[in-house]
């Protein structure tokens, strides 16, 4: 049906092709590869780096360089046109405090990504909205799908070969994703295996903005599934003061109630 023109493909059909074949989306349109605007992708590559730790004090600048970027929209090709709205619905969903945008794009692309065998970005992208729309309370809910985190954990695993090392530090975000539900769910298949990875990148791109985090996962794990207090205690202390060093009182106070939360036991230094 593609081939006589009865059928017209979606960009996720246009993409699961390119890389079976292994050539791009603009040359199966017969098109030649379009040379994005320099200007644009350091925009791009400045919004996804921004890191909000739902801080709203964040929001207006991320809203500032999306406004940037959809200057650029109608002159992008398919494939950066979803990029800008994949950061569209993480920023919208963001901000509402409550209501999720983009369950159009993760309904037509996130099962294409359990058969894929590489990441591109906008696959880490759309894994990172996905995360998004998960909440703390509906994780732990026998109606909660883990077997698809479970799925898109394994192959997030997978990619750390071949994902840029320009864009490691998102996929050391999204191994946060399942860690974070491990962790409300007691159950911990994958996160020991996911914090040595965290490590790794870290180590590798000697990026530490979110070592405080990953201090967090290291106390939560520490305490519900080595049922070791006193490496949790350590860990929580730990966590605390890098966020102080790094001048971040908000993550200080998030980290204060994952311990309160964690403990019951209100943080007094």
């Amino acid at each position: 049906r593609l081939e006589t023109g009865k059928s017209q493909p979606t960009l996720a059909t246009l993409e699961y092709l390119s890389e079976a074949f292994g050539v791009s989306v603009a040359y199966l349109l017969g098109k030649e590869e379009v040379s994005l605007p320099q200007e644009y992708q350091n925009l791009k590559y400045q919004f996804i780096r921004t890191s909000s730790y739902s801080n709203p004090e964040v929001w207006t600048e991320m809203e500032e360089l999306l406004d940037k970027l959809l200057e650029f929209y109608e002159d992008l090709p398919a494939e950066e046109q979803l990029a800008v709205d994949i950061l569209q619905s993480q920023l919208y969903t963001f901000t509402s405090q409550g209501e999720k945008f983009g369950l159009s794009l993760l309904e037509e692309y996130l099962p294409h990504l359990l058969e894929k065998r590489e990441y591109t970005l906008n696959d880490l992208l759309l894994i990172q909205l996905y995360g998004l729309h998960i909440e703390a309370e509906d994780s732990i809910k026998e109606t909660f799908d883990i077997e698809l985190l479970r799925s898109i954990t394994k192959k997030l695993l997978e990619a750390y070969e071949t994902t840029s090392e320009d864009y490691l530090f998102l996929l050391r975000d999204l191994l946060i994703i399942p860690l974070y539900v491990e962790s409300l769910r007691k159950e911990f298949r994958y996160s020991s295996q996911a914090l040595t990875m965290l490590r790794e990148i870290m180590e590798e791109t000697q990026d530490f903005q979110k070592k405080p985090i990953l201090l967090m996962l290291e106390w939560k794990y520490a305490l519900f599934a080595q049922k070791d207090r006193d490496a949790a205690v350590g860990l929580y202390r730990d966590a605390k003061t890098l966020a102080q060093l790094f001048g971040n009182p908000f993550l200080v106070g998030k980290l204060e109630e994952e311990w309160e939360q964690d403990t019951g036991i209100r943080s007094q230094d």
